[in-house]
């Protein structure tokens, strides 16, 4: 009894793989894009989010675009925990004017998109001519993005492939 195989042309898997990882890339895209904009929910700053994509099937590449200040600071921190990693000298705007603020900042907002309220601020009030400030930490809001999709798209990319192949 004779075995047979029904085995498509070359080309033709390979336009099924192709676009199998286009639609898998551009689904984490959107994915990752939902997941940012999870985390600015509800700043009172508008972050505008974009994904910009460049190739196509196998070579589609795609990049989250922020070029909204606060979410560089947020995210990157400043300071010297930011990029420049040098303190941050506040003046008062006017001549012989002074700076009032209240000490010990606590901020709400989280790296995983929770909002705890409003944040709070612990002591009496402080005047001074100028005053230098380590910054503020980082969230990193990108890395727990990235973490988040490995943890729930890469395990999907074995059966995608599968499928892609055999056409099931």
């Amino acid at each position: 009894m004779p075995f047979e195989v029904n085995i498509p042309p070359f080309t033709q898997i390979r336009r099924r793989i192709d676009n199998a990882e286009e639609r898998f890339i551009r689904d984490l895209a959107e994915f990752t894009l939902k997941e940012h904009r999870k985390r600015v929910a509800n700043w009172t700053t508008p972050v505008d989010i974009q994904i910009e994509y460049s190739g196509s099937g196998s070579n589609l590449t795609f990049e989250i675009i922020i070029e909204t200040d606060v979410w560089i600071w947020v995210n990157y921190g400043t300071g010297i925990y930011g990029p420049k990693r040098k303190r941050i000298k506040i003046k008062a705007k006017k001549k012989g004017g002074r700076l009032r603020f209240i000490p010990n900042y606590n901020p709400r907002t989280t790296s995983s998109a929770t909002y705890g309220g409003s944040s709070t601020r612990q002591g009496n009030p402080v005047f001074a001519k100028e005053v230098t400030i380590r910054g503020t930490k980082p969230r990193r809001f990108d890395l727990e993005v990235a973490a988040l999709a490995e943890t729930q798209f890469y395990p999907k990319w074995p059966k995608v492939m599968k499928r892609a192949i055999f056409n099931k």
